[in-house]
């Protein structure tokens, strides 16, 4: 019998996927992510967040522009602390999701210094992996804790892995007119 790796599986899909389904995917990772650990933000923080992935989806979609997304930019860094706090590591996956979808256009126009690497749709969800591990194990003892956090990070994985292969269209459902919905 083979262990089907649930991480590793959800992986290599994501390889295999077009580049609007790997955006798609990264923002339903992170709003899932500000979702489940929400109450570790304040509403200026979860404002500050949910912004910031909305104007980026609008730009990728056409209904927004660079420079709504540079505003956004600007807030979400004013509302975000130094990294320290636990809000600060759970709003990280906002500012992680738009690198991985819109980090070049955000260059281009000077908003950011241009960087070598660009993440991905795969380090949104490792990272969403890792804040759910880490905010579901965040009040138990040293013992129980290792234990809430793989839990949780498989969990976590396993959601990602359902919405990824929800969102994946049926092999010749165009072609043939059909819809499986």
């Amino acid at each position: 019998m083979e262990l089907i790796v649930v991480p590793r599986l959800l992986a290599e899909l994501l390889g295999r996927v077009d580049d609007r389904l790997r955006s798609e995917l990264a923002f339903a990772f992170a709003e899932h992510v500000l979702g489940v650990c929400g109450e570790a933000l304040s509403e200026a923080e979860r404002a500050a967040a949910s912004e910031y992935l909305g104007t980026a989806r609008d730009l990728l979609t056409g209904a927004g522009s660079i420079e709504r997304l540079a505003e956004a930019h600007q807030v979400f860094f004013a509302t975000r602390g130094d990294g320290s706090s636990q809000a600060d590591r759970i709003m990280w996956i906002a500012k992680l999701t738009v690198d991985a979808t819109c980090q070049r256009a955000l260059e281009e126009h000077g908003v950011r210094a241009r960087q070598h690497y660009q993440p991905g749709v795969l380090d949104v969800a490792r990272e969403g992996q890792q804040l759910v591990a880490a905010w579901t194990a965040r009040s138990a003892d040293t013992g129980a804790a290792a234990s809430l956090r793989r839990a949780a990070s498989w969990e976590e994985a396993r959601w990602q892995l359902i919405r990824l292969v929800a969102a994946i269209p049926v092999p010749g459902a165009a072609a043939t007119g059909h819809d499986p919905e």
